[in-house]
């Protein structure tokens, strides 16, 4: 198990247990206004590298290797990410696909732990729990 594998099974793991902390919490159930939370999904990109000089022939320099994975995001921090494949990317949400022969050694020589990624975009999602979880907290302690 990578360690990137054990990051997505601690942060499945801490959001069912508190989905479970929830659910058996012995509270009163009032339905009340919570506020607002920004969800968003579909592809983003990572650039890794610039784009090889054997594929530079058929685009023009501003295209770069980068990862295009699917993600679901809380206040554009990523919650998970999935489906990535190596593609050629030029910045502006257009990409091509990579020739098949091509990509497993470009996945060898650039792999994804090297994909450019914000740091809110890495770690914002902890930031966004802990906040959560704090706000929980200080309302449970508000109403006793």
């Amino acid at each position: 198990m990578n360690s990137r594998t054990r990051c997505n099974a601690f942060i499945v793991a801490f959001f069912f247990l508190c989905f479970i902390g929830t659910l058996t919490y012995p509270g009163d159930a009032h339905a009340r206004r919570r506020g607002i939370a920004f969800v968003n999904t579909g592809s983003e990109f990572f650039d890794v590298a610039p784009l090889p000089p054997e594929l530079g022939d058929e685009l023009d320099g501003r295209w770069k290797l980068a990862y295009k994975c699917e993600r679901l995001g809380v206040f554009w921090a990523d919650v998970w990410t999935w489906d990535c494949g190596m593609v050629a990317f030029d910045g502006d949400n257009t990409y091509a696909d990579l020739p098949p022969d091509m990509i497993p050694e470009l996945e060898a020589q650039h792999p994804f732990s090297q994909a450019q990624r914000s740091l809110w975009n890495r770690f914002g999602i902890i930031a966004v729990a802990g906040a959560g979880l704090i706000g929980g907290i200080g309302r449970r302690l508000g109403a006793a």
